[in-house]
């Protein structure tokens, strides 16, 4: 074999993906499969079958392996990511015993809670329950061998109660996890080794999977998100945003993640985002073209779609926010790109106040970031180069994690200085100097608009 990568697999909610990235940066091999549907049930609960979680990996695991072994490349460490709070759990001899339970399940408001009204609806033996997060539960399934011998990562286990400044789980869910007979699995930091895969029968060494983190900071960390204070926003359905920070960062609507003792991945999100365009339809193309036509809306907006917001507002009762009534149907589309532009300044100015360095620079992924116009008016209104970045994912993510597992520097350096390398992966967007004042005048009006709710949630 004559070159050396690593495997990054993401697992998320409609399907697993797989990305191979060789030691320079090239990414060599990139790959998905579907999962089995999120089913809805009566009683709030949003589950999914656990078993296609390890189908569909072993399936993509496969296919690279095979195309790995013809080409002479050699995968030497993986990881893998997974969304924030989705778990299963399985009796004492690892078998679930329901449905995997998602991250936005509607039965309680954090994982054991939701836990206990599982445990609740089925029939169970005296033996020992144990709650697996994705990761663990894949890598045991794949390894062969016991779910308790596979650790979990203490950014998977954050939500479910782990506690970043104690290295330990919280007393709380100590105390709920032993009222359920329900047993915690043993929390390590990112990068360190977790058990190793036998890749023989592609003629292959052995592969160590590694502890990683989960999506929204493996997606950070593959758009350019892990130097002291950079930025990166995810302009999806809606809106999270993440900054590279040395000091935990957390408060009401937002919260850190641990890479190790001199990297945290602070961010929150908001429920703005591609969501508020949602009336618009097959027209945005449309409105996109006569929207950049004219500089400014003539109106002032919040522009949630649905009643409650996380953050920078913290408060479910929160509604759309307008200064006035839109002249048409372009005026209201402008007043959304501008509204969702403002939010997030004052998200990323709320998160200095509390001390996140945000001076780096400044990253977008995500697919609302296709609109030019709303590119650039991000860029106006924060006042700096924004930089989109086209080719970027939590299976890549995770991927540079597992090398930089395997590299003799720290973690976070290693990072630091690993990129994919993409070409044409990069599309800049320089702020209009000239419409510098107009453009503060329209953030102070809208930080007007918005100050009483602010005021409010913080009461």
């Amino acid at each position: 074999m004559n070159q050396n990568a690593s495997i990054g697999i993401d697992i998320a909610t409609e399907n697993a993906r797989i990305a191979l990235l060789s030691s320079d940066g090239q990414i060599l091999f990139r790959k998905s499969r579907s999962l089995d549907p999120v089913h809805s049930e009566p009683n709030g609960g949003l589950t999914q079958n656990s078993q296609s979680w390890v189908k569909s990996v072993r399936k993509l695991l496969n296919e690279l392996l095979d195309w790995a072994s013809k080409n002479r490349v050699s995968p030497k460490a993986a990881v893998i990511s997974a969304t924030s709070g989705t778990f299963v759990i399985v009796d004492e001899n690892y078998n679930p015993l329901a449905r995997a339970v998602m991250y936005n399940d509607r039965r309680g408001d954090n994982p054991l809670a939701r836990a206990a009204q599982v445990i609740a609806s089925i029939q169970t033996s005296k033996g020992d329950l144990r709650l697996l997060h994705t990761p663990e539960f894949v890598i045991a399934q794949l390894l062969g061998i016991s779910p308790s011998k596979v650790p979990t990562d203490w950014s998977h286990a954050l939500k479910t109660g782990f506690n970043l400044r104690t290295k330990s789980w919280q007393e709380e869910a100590v105390r709920e996890s032993s009222r359920l007979n329900l047993q915690l699995p043993e929390v390590v930091s990112p990068g360190t080794a977790m058990g190793r895969f036998n890749a023989a029968s592609w003629g292959l060494g052995d592969i160590t999977f590694y502890a990683g983190m989960t999506d929204g900071c493996t997606g950070q960390i593959s758009a350019g998100g892990v130097a002291l204070g950079n930025l990166v926003t995810t302009l999806g359905t809606t809106l999270v945003l993440k900054v590279a920070s040395n000091r935990i960062i957390e408060g009401k609507g937002f919260y850190s993640h641990l890479v190790n003792d001199s990297l945290w991945l602070a961010g929150a999100a908001s429920n703005l985002g591609g969501d508020s365009l949602h009336k618009f339809g097959d027209r945005l193309t449309q409105l996109e073209r006569e929207g950049a036509e004219r500089e400014f809306s003539s109106v002032i907006s919040y522009p949630l779609r649905r009643s409650g917001e996380r953050f920078p507002i913290p408060n479910s009762g929160l509604s759309a926010l307008w200064s006035g009534r839109p002249r048409d149907e372009v005026d209201e589309y402008l007043a959304i790109l501008e509204g969702v532009a403002f939010a997030e300044r004052y998200s990323y100015e709320t998160l200095n106040k509390e001390g996140a360095e945000t001076g780096g620079e400044y990253f977008s992924v995500g697919g609302a970031t296709k609109s030019p116009l709303w590119n650039q008016i991000r860029a106006n209104t924060m006042g700096r180069e924004l930089k989109i970045v086209r080719e970027s994912g939590s299976d890549i993510g995770a991927a540079m994690i597992a090398h930089a597992a395997i590299s003799e520097e720290q973690i976070e350096l290693e990072l630091s200085l690993f990129k994919p390398k993409v070409d044409n992966h990069i599309e800049s967007y320089s702020p209009d100097l000239s419409l510098s004042e107009r453009y503060e005048e329209r953030y102070e009006c809208f930080k007007s608009l918005i100050h009483p709710y602010v005021v409010m949630s913080h009461e």
